[in-house]
């Protein structure tokens, strides 16, 4: 009789045991998955935490590019933003391919993938290309590997974009893998919505409400930067100070509403000579500056003439029944850190250099101290 109690306590044991086991694999599993959630829900933190860091759209796109790439393993990364076009998205932020970020991309029919996400705002999973090869992902056919294209979409439920991500190998991105990329997506489309959405706003408080090109304001705090990085990295900067001839005559001649187009329409001249890299602001009245970084005082003189000729050449309504038959420009060109070390002492060389060519006739270039030209 012992031994048959001693075999069942034995049994009994090991039944214990083998719950206690399993009840232990259990718990690391369960342990395992809580471990994922965590990480999961510390990766987004960090997304919706790079608000509170920049709102500086391009800072932004460069920080979630960053994360994504230190998170998932990626062999291409392509984010794009909707534009304001409704059939052309702006490749904003990409990783592993060859393109000109910048560029616009035409949604239609070609672009199959980018045509059915971004109209239906729902994900698109290509676990092998090479057998899905009806798909044509922008332009580039025979492509191997598989495709997750995501929707960002905003808080409003409005699609702002499309998120791309791109492994070499087929079938590379799991379902777990998957729903956690179209939350995080959704995470990451909240932050560049507010992003957008602040730089709008900041554009409109520096913005010139007639000619739509930047205003004093934001020269004042721009070209406070052009010069400290200027200063920082040794580098040249030039100012062009303009000012419409004879405005006041026009003005009175033609009344208010079309001094206003004047003033609409050079302004349009003037940034459609300009370099992307170059600033042009309206700095009250008919008075216009330009900052062109990383340009020296030679060669800005080349580009307020370039400027001065433009203007002549463009049409202006009555502007044959002004003085000189047209509608005509002066200009004063100053540089750091040729004519002075700060900014004020630049920017007045500038000035007393405008003066000074409306002072000889108008329709011409002043160089401040030309003696530095030679």
């Amino acid at each position: 009789m012992q031994k048959y109690q001693t075999k069942d306590n034995i049994e009994h044991l090991e039944g214990n045991l083998q719950s206690l086991i399993d009840q232990l694999k259990e718990l690391r599993s369960k342990n395992h998955e809580l471990q994922i959630k965590i990480g999961e829900l510390e990766i987004l933190l960090q997304v919706n935490s790079l608000t509170s860091q920049t709102l500086d759209r391009d800072e932004t796109l460069e920080a979630i590019k960053k994360l994504f790439l230190s998170k998932f393993n990626l062999d291409e990364y392509i984010l794009m933003l909707k534009t304001d076009s409704e059939k052309e998205l702006e490749i904003a932020s990409y990783y592993g391919i060859t393109l000109d970020k910048g560029v616009w991309v035409e949604v239609d029919e070609k672009n199959v993938i980018l045509h059915e996400v971004f109209n239906k705002g729902e994900s698109i999973y290509i676990s092998d290309l090479t057998s899905d090869g009806h798909y044509n992902f922008l332009g580039l056919i025979g492509r191997k590997g598989s495709l997750l294209s995501l929707p960002l979409v905003s808080e409003k439920k409005t699609i702002i974009g499309i998120l791309n991500l791109h492994r070499s190998e087929a079938r590379a991105f799991s379902n777990d893998e998957i729903e956690f990329l179209q939350l995080m997506t959704l995470h990451a489309a909240g932050v560049i919505d507010k992003t957008i959405l602040f730089q709008n706003t900041q554009v409109l408080a520096y913005t010139d409400a007639l000619t739509s090109i930047f205003n004093r304001r934001y020269f004042d705090q721009r070209y406070t930067r052009e010069i400290l990085r200027a200063r920082r990295y040794k580098r040249n900067l030039s100012v062009l100070m303009i000012d419409i001839d004879h405005f006041k005559i026009y003005n009175d001649t033609f009344g208010h509403l079309m001094g206003d187009k004047v003033l609409q329409k050079v302004a349009q001249v003037l940034e459609t000579e300009l370099r992307r890299a170059d600033v042009i602001c309206r700095y009250g009245g008919e008075e216009f500056v330009v900052i062109l970084p990383e340009i020296d005082l030679h060669n800005a003189y080349y580009v307020a003439e370039k400027l001065r000729n433009a203007v002549i050449t463009s049409t202006f309504s009555g502007d044959e029944k002004m003085a000189g038959k047209g509608i005509t420009i002066s200009l004063g060109v100053a540089a750091f850190p040729e004519n002075g070390d700060t900014e004020k002492m630049v920017l007045e060389k500038a000035d007393e250099a405008l003066y000074k060519a409306k002072e000889r006739g108008r329709n011409q270039v002043v160089v401040a101290d030309v003696k530095q030209m030679l």
